[in-house]
């Protein structure tokens, strides 16, 4: 299929990421870095990737049709970590707790015919492309509350890459 027939997809629920400025500020301030664009802040649910765009409506669909099943529950901002967990960081995040990840994750993976994997609920902050020592930014915001909130939506939305990082478009939104 040609790469004009595709579309990169990820199901996430978006969250408010003005809540996470003082951690981005400091990724920023103690490390040079360029924090994620908190107005897409986001916990991916499921990352998807190239899917045949003629297929993209019958995929909402089967979304629609698994979360439904899935009620809106409250989620808590909470603590920080790095992946991976050894060796050098290549993420840095904000923790999220919420009863109801684990059964948006897997709603996600069993509509698009996956079999549910390792999810770490979370939301990214930077990405690190240079050797760095987190332990200040771990130590710093362990166990920090940036806040919480409710999950009642969750979205199919499009990543489109460009020279400057990614794009992200929603495709359809789903209530809880």
């Amino acid at each position: 299929m040609k790469k004009d027939e595709m579309k990169r997809l990820f199901v996430s629920m978006p969250i408010d990421g003005g809540a996470l400025e003082g951690a981005t500020s400091y990724i920023r301030r103690e490390y040079g870095l360029r924090t994620a664009d908190p107005s897409a802040a986001h916990v991916t649910l499921l990352f998807i990737g190239d899917f045949p765009s003629k297929r993209v409506p019958a995929l909402g669909d089967a979304l629609a049709e698994r979360f439904r099943e899935v009620p809106a529950f409250p989620y808590e901002l909470r603590g920080v970590g790095r992946f991976p967990a050894k060796g050098g960081p290549r993420v840095l995040w904000a923790g999220i707790r919420g009863e109801g990840f684990r059964a948006l994750h897997r709603a996600a993976s069993e509509a698009v015919g996956s079999a549910p994997g390792d999810f770490v609920p979370h939301v990214t902050l930077c990405r690190v492309r240079k050797p760095l020592d987190p332990s200040g930014f771990l130590t710093e915001f362990d166990g920090a509350s940036f806040g919480e909130g409710t999950c009642d939506s969750v979205q199919l939305m499009e990543s489109i890459l460009g020279r400057n990082g990614a794009r992200h478009v929603l495709v359809r939104k789903f209530q809880l």
